[in-house]
């Protein structure tokens, strides 16, 4: 039969921890870090992606502003994530 495989307990840091115990504050200006680096602003609008499907979407939620691509994926995101709080 197959041998049971041992488990190994992973030692889970967050950033804050990682940092400090590479001591990054430490390092010369010149050097690049996680601390130090910054991205370029996009060169493109973020593009508009249905909620249900996934696909390229036209139209918007008018009750959250969720996007969606057609009829079929606006019943199906009425029913199930539209975000409007409905008070009874």
């Amino acid at each position: 039969g197959k041998k049971p495989r041992k488990r190994v307990k992973l030692d889970v840091k967050s950033l804050d921890v990682l940092t400090r115990e590479a001591k990054i504050d430490y390092y010369p200006q010149h050097i690049p870090t996680l601390l130090s680096i910054t991205a370029a602003p996009p060169k493109y609008p973020p593009p508009n992606i249905c909620s249900v499907s996934g696909f390229k979407s036209k139209y918007r939620c008018r009750t959250c502003g969720m996007l969606y691509s057609s009829i079929h994926t606006y019943f199906t995101h009425k029913e199930t994530r539209c975000l409007c709080w409905k008070v009874f």
